[in-house]
């Protein structure tokens, strides 16, 4: 299986996970790391994946774009540079992990800025806690084209 990570990330998977890179055991996974960096777009089995530089906090880390969909996890903040490569969107997936302010996510109110600022035809809110309440709640507090996403989802994209 091919793993796509930034080099800092590969480095840490091969050292927590050296076993996976040893002489083969009948049962554990074998890996092959293929490093990315923001800026270099990825072409997997004919589609081109953009990573998109995003902030965990104070950890750089990457969402990534895939035509007209990006998906964006663990984002607390985006520079400006990399949100214009977010324009033109018609779905985005963005984390909005509870309503109150969090360190290393954005919380309901940032997500809804950015999906505002993005304006996509589309958006699906992912990486919820359980802080947030009741689906059937915190759907009420959605714009029309915003929703939760849920378990077996799944996005078309162009």
């Amino acid at each position: 299986m091919s793993v796509f990570a930034l080099p800092r990330v590969a480095a840490e998977v091969r050292k927590r996970f050296e076993y996976v890179f040893a002489d083969p055991i009948p049962g554990l996974p074998r890996i092959e790391l293929k490093p990315i960096a923001v800026g270099e777009n990825l072409h997997f089995k004919g589609v081109v994946v953009q990573p998109i530089g995003i902030m965990h906090g104070h950890l750089p880390i990457v969402g990534f774009r895939c035509g007209d969909l990006a998906y964006l996890t663990d984002v607390k903040s985006i520079d400006p540079v990399e949100k214009a490569k977010l324009l033109g969107l018609k779905t985005l997936v963005v984390n909005a992990l509870q309503h109150e302010p969090h360190p290393t996510h954005m919380n309901l109110k940032e997500a809804l800025a950015l999906v505002k600022e993005l304006s996509p035809e589309r958006a699906w809110l992912t990486h919820i806690g359980h802080q947030m309440g009741l689906a059937s709640e915190v759907s009420q507090l959605l714009p029309a084209n915003v929703a939760l996403a849920h378990d077996g989802l799944e996005i078309p994209f162009t």
